[in-house]
């Protein structure tokens, strides 16, 4: 879906337009609304899900989650200050 809408509004298959128009990039998807794709490392602010699998007998083919607790994006990615650093450490060790 990212990448339709990103061709869509690149109005080309050129990567780097593409790239371009992923950067900063908001849509509503499979996962809901309002999410949108950083430029400082191209990570989607989708939210991660915590819980126990656990079986039901009223769906015997196949477990469900139990006691799930949904913790946003937002609250897990590295803040752009430390994607930068671990950028110019790793530029450091690489030398």
């Amino acid at each position: 879906m990212a990448w339709a809408k990103a061709v869509e509004q690149a109005g080309d298959l050129d990567t780097e337009k593409i790239v371009a128009a992923l950067e900063g990039l908001e849509l509503d998807s499979l996962r809901g609304p309002g999410h949108f794709i950083r430029k400082v490392d191209h990570q989607m602010n989708a939210a991660a899900y915590l819980g126990v699998v656990a079986w039901d007998a009223g769906f015997p083919d196949f477990a469900l989650w139990k006691d799930v607790t949904c913790v946003p994006g937002e609250q897990i990615w590295r803040s752009e200050t430390e994607v930068e650093e671990v950028r110019a450490g790793a530029k450091r060790e690489a030398r």
